[in-house]
């Protein structure tokens, strides 16, 4: 299955969270210590009004990251230990820290160490 992290997106975060939310992911897309890309492993990471999506820059992605503000659902993106791996921990930690998203992985403890390090820094 590879390795993966699991979210969801508990409810839809009212305008003065995402500004929180999308703010914080600027900062980690800034301050990643791994190239960030668009969803597709190209361009540039997505940060608007209504989603966030980012992946590793080619050949170094894996699967697309996006967080849907109106969307409460059960997500999961694997990203198979690749660098990027780092800031979408962060983000989880991001979201589950303004409290609408709840998150989950295959890893533990230090496997999401250089992405708490990242949040810290960013937040």
């Amino acid at each position: 299955m590879g390795y993966t992290h699991y979210w969801k997106v508990e409810r839809a975060p009212d305008d003065l969270e995402w500004k929180r939310f999308t703010t914080g992911i600027k900062s980690i897309v800034k301050l990643s210590p791994a190239p960030l890309a668009g969803p597709l492993g190209t361009g540039k990471p997505e940060v608007n009004g209504n989603s966030v999506a980012f992946n590793g820059v080619e050949p170094d992605d894996f699967e697309t990251f996006r967080v849907e503000r109106n969307v409460c659902d059960f997500e999961f993106c694997k990203t198979g230990h690749t660098p990027y791996d780092v800031a979408v921990v962060a983000a989880l930690m991001l979201g589950k820290s303004i409290g609408f998203l709840s998150w989950s992985s295959d890893g533990e403890g230090d496997d999401h160490a250089e992405g708490l390090a990242l949040f810290n820094k960013a937040v």
